[in-house]
């Protein structure tokens, strides 16, 4: 019996995200009663305006929309990389990765949940444009990790040749904007608790425990 939802909204090029992700994991191998726990994730897009013509690499980004230096830039990049490593995750590519619109990625997430193969997606992503460095946006990328977890490479290319599953995607943003998620990853359980950034296993334990102890 379902007990806790936890709903997360997230991007697959979100760097805390992917840390949220570990972190989640293990916080549930910790957690005594997980099989009583759903877990949903939710589409955001972080760069909705990113162009596959023009890409933009995302510390140059980062500097042109927040006004960030190259040296903030890198400081923060040095303390991802040492805190994704503690998690198992290699951001050793951080500096290297560009911009994504991850509109169509979401899409396919869609499909994906329907054959009970989110969660392998959601890895699958974050893992090739993290730890590979691949260009997510690009329908053959996109085609060939689809058919690397499983799923109907057919009816992948159907879907990103049409625009299937885009209200399902902008329906999850507009949730977002109603429960007013402003920064990824956001967590929210049985729509009571609300995690938003960045934490630790420990800590989303315990709002799991009290979350649970309250339902």
């Amino acid at each position: 019996m379902i007990e806790l939802k936890i709903e997360i909204w997230s991007d697959y090029i979100c760097p805390y995200c992917y840390k949220a992700k570990r972190v989640l994991e293990e916080a549930l191998a910790m957690f005594g009663s997980k099989e009583e726990v759903e877990i949903i994730y939710r589409s955001y897009i972080l760069s909705p305006d990113a162009s596959k013509e023009t890409h933009q690499l995302v510390n140059e980004m980062l500097k042109d929309k927040y006004g960030l230096s190259t040296d903030e830039i890198l400081e923060e990049n040095r303390s991802l990389i040492e805190k994704a490593k503690r998690l198992g995750l290699d951001y050793s590519k951080i500096n290297e990765l560009y911009d994504i619109n991850t509109f169509d990625a979401h899409r396919i997430a869609i499909y994906a949940k329907s054959m009970n193969l989110d969660f392998q997606w959601t890895e699958s992503l974050m893992n090739a444009h993290f730890v590979k460095g691949l260009m997510i946006d690009d329908h053959d990328v996109l085609l060939s990790l689809a058919k690397q977890i499983g799923l109907d490479d057919m009816r992948v290319h159907s879907i990103l040749l049409n625009n299937e599953f885009a209200n399902e995607v902008k329906y999850d943003m507009e949730e977002a904007n109603t429960i007013g998620v402003e920064t990824v990853p956001f967590f929210a359980i049985n729509r009571t608790y609300a995690i938003s950034g960045v934490i630790t296993s420990q800590e989303l334990l315990e709002a799991l425990k009290t979350a649970f102890e309250q339902k």
